[in-house]
């Protein structure tokens, strides 16, 4: 074992984590918040973003269902955020399934809230497409900078057949051409960190972005999605549908074709993500690309 990483008063994490694209550690603070400090993994294809100054008003002043953006003093790293809670909604959903999906609810609708008040604004000058949609669509070109990644494309291509990869690509190439809203960029579960009575904290900054409005909420959606697959013989398919519920309404938007297919851009990022920056698995690889294969075929129409 290493040797634990502390602060300066000596406290060590107490969560800690990393990939080769991001490595998070957790601290406990004197004032019972946690500071989440948030830096490039070792393998890290771009430095993080930081909101320009059109931008970065708007994600102070954003407030929903007693939810908030989290931003970092600056753009200088590793990245500090001072949030509510040490767990995020990833870490409860992994550790309690279905049986947590009621906590989560909650901090979802407030993100929903959150998500439509950065739509509202125009892109900022200049704004690049978010990260992901970058590795993505790298990928699917025959691009990807990790040498598993651009394999595993190739692997990829077949599970899927013709149609499927050639749907994957056109929606990765529409969602790159639109750069019509302002976006969070990943708003992942593992961002979104609810405390104990104190509000939600939905970490923000290192993504952003400009694209279609729907990549942000189909980043969630698609990890709903994916949560609810793998924990699926656990059964509570309801709870799953609820969170679903909860994040839509207040964003203010029903279930339709383009949202389904922002949700698998996202599925099929995380595929891409944890070859490259996790490691390969034959196993793992097999069962997301037919789980891939199935949602493409849904989201046709």
């Amino acid at each position: 074992m290493g040797a634990r990483m502390t602060t300066e008063t000596g406290r060590a994490p107490v969560l800690a984590f990393a990939t080769g694209l991001l490595r998070t550690t957790v601290y406990e603070q004197d004032d019972g918040r946690y500071r989440w400090e948030r830096a490039r993994g070792d393998a890290a294809p771009a430095a993080f973003r930081y909101p320009d100054e059109t931008l970065l008003p708007v994600l102070t002043a954003a407030e929903s269902a007693g939810a908030r953006f989290v931003l970092a003093a600056d753009g200088t790293e590793p990245r500090r955020y001072t949030a509510p809670g040490w767990q995020s909604c990833a870490h409860r959903l992994l550790v309690g399934g279905h049986q947590a999906c009621a906590a989560v609810t909650g901090p979802l609708a407030g993100a929903g809230g959150l998500l439509r008040a950065v739509h509202d604004q125009p892109p900022p000058p200049g704004a690049a497409p978010p990260p992901g949609l970058l590795r993505l669509s790298a990928w699917l070109d025959g691009t990807a900078e990790r040498p598993d990644a651009a394999r595993s494309a190739e692997f990829l291509r077949p599970l899927l057949g013709a149609p499927g990869w050639a749907r994957l690509r056109a929606w990765s190439d529409e969602a790159l051409q639109d750069r019509s809203a302002a976006l969070h960029g990943a708003p992942g579960l593992g961002a979104l960190v609810p405390g104990e009575g104190t509000g939600t904290g939905l970490l923000a900054g290192e993504d952003v972005a400009a694209g279609p409005p729907l990549w942000d909420l189909g980043w969630i959606v698609g990890e709903l999605m994916e949560f609810q697959w793998r924990l699926a013989a656990k059964g509570g398919t309801q709870v799953w549908h609820e969170l679903l519920r909860s994040l839509l309404r207040a964003y203010g938007v029903s279930e339709n074709t383009g949202l389904r297919r922002m949700a698998v851009l996202r599925i099929a990022l995380h595929l891409h993500d944890f070859i490259a920056y996790v490691g390969w698995d034959q196993r793992e690889f097999a069962r997301a690309a037919a789980f891939l294969g199935h949602l493409i075929k849904e989201s046709r129409e």
